[in-house]
This record gives structure tokens, C-alpha cells and sequence, in this order.
């Protein structure tokens, strides 16, 4: 890992699995398939010298099994409003890169793909309320989803390329 990064702000997934998703806690997907999507909202953040605070990030997610088999396909969306560094930035730490090993679930999910598509750069509207459960529906990009009243979270996030940040 040679960038120094942080991401910190408001996360939220969701995914095909009943509540409590089974993977989380060494279960089986509800379907025996996983189908997911994460979004988050950048309060503060950088890559090196550059800011990515203000900024929204996205992800598709989809294997054909559990997620431990492998063989997934991955997107990331970024927001249109980032910089050409910043989508760079953006599109390394997402897909894993300038991450120890496994360090976070950005570099596994990565590490358990097979196909990962390039970017999407789009306009991302995030807002959120508490809720139990969560649907989501994605168009154009590589990867459809259409999660209906299914497994929701979601949480403050502090990534770093070693890791959750305590």
C-alpha cells in the first residue's frame, strides 16, 4: 500500500437475502445466490492529496452463488461530480486496490470477482431513513438489480487501505 487514503460517511446496502444476511455470519445466501448494492455518502475523505469529501460512490454487486465461490461481477458507479482525479481515486480504493490484503470488504469483493466492469460515472441521489428492510433498483449499468423488500443496513463507515478505522 503505498496511497494513504480515508474514507468516512453514511453507508447503506442491500441485498436478495431475507433480514440478517446469512453471509455476514457465515450463512448461506437466502437464495443460495447473492445480488447486492451498496451506496455511500463521503463526508470526508482523500486519496493521497486528493479530496473526496461531498462526493457519492455506489456499487453492484452480483455472484452466482455464495459470495466465498467466487466467480462475481462487480461496478462501481461514481458520481459525475467528481474530477477525473477524483474518479481515479475513486475507482482504485472501490475495486480494492492500495488495500492490504482483505482489509476491507471492497478488496474481498474484488478478490471474489471474476468480472469487474469499468466504472459508471452518473449522478447519485442517496437519501436515507431508518428501515428494516430495503428495495433497490438499478438501469443502466452492467449489472441489473432488482431487490424488493429484502435485507437493508445501514451504518457509518471509516475505511482506510488498512482497514476499518477505530
Amino acid at each position: 500500500m503505498a496511497v494513504d487514503w480515508l474514507i468516512e460517511g453514511v453507508e447503506f446496502g442491500n441485498c436478495n437475502c431475507l433480514g440478517g444476511c446469512p453471509c455476514q455470519f457465515e450463512g448461506l445466501p437466502t437464495d443460495n445466490i447473492c445480488r447486492g448494492f451498496e451506496v455511500v455518502r463521503i463526508d470526508q475523505g482523500h486519496f493521497g492529496e486528493v479530496d473526496l469529501g461531498g462526493l457519492n460512490v455506489a456499487m453492484l454487486y452480483a455472484w452466482p452463488n455464495p459470495i466465498f465461490e467466487g466467480n462475481g461481477e462487480i461496478q462501481a458507479i461514481i458520481d459525475a461530480r467528481a474530477n477525473d482525479a477524483q474518479r481515479n481515486a475513486l475507482a482504485t480504493v472501490l475495486y480494492g486496490g492500495e488495500t492490504e490484503e482483505a482489509a476491507t470488504h471492497w478488496w474481498v469483493f474484488h478478490a471474489m470477482s471474476s468480472t469487474v466492469y469499468d466504472p459508471v460515472y452518473a449522478p447519485i441521489e442517496f437519501e436515507l431513513a431508518e428501515v428494516g428492510s430495503a428495495s433497490t433498483r438499478t438501469t443502466g449499468g452492467a449489472i441489473s438489480l432488482e431487490l424488493n423488500d429484502s435485507y437493508g443496513q445501514f451504518n457509518m463507515l471509516r475505511h482506510s487501505g488498512s482497514g476499518v478505522v477505530h
